[in-house]
């Protein structure tokens, strides 16, 4: 982490987070648009649902849809 502060505040923070690839998009390839909420859901044992409603999020900006009215409101639960 790199922080610059000129005259007492914090200017700029860049942070640098190192991650090897792990190359899970190729378990995705050549399957339906269905399937990448279940598959990636079981990339981690601790944070399914993240990874599940990345995946949902990005079929929907992949499709253009938005999602918005109640279902929104139930993402944020």
């Amino acid at each position: 982490m790199t922080v610059k502060v000129r005259g007492g505040a914090v200017e700029q923070v860049h942070l640098r987070i190192y991650e090897p690839p792990r190359f899970f998009e190729g378990l995705l390839r050549g399957r339906a648009y269905t399937e990448p909420p279940d598959i990636t859901a079981r990339i981690c044992g601790i944070c399914p649902v993240a990874y599940q409603m990345s995946a949902c999020r990005a079929i929907e900006d992949a499709c253009g849809v938005t999602v918005g009215g109640q279902l929104a409101r139930l993402r944020r639960l």
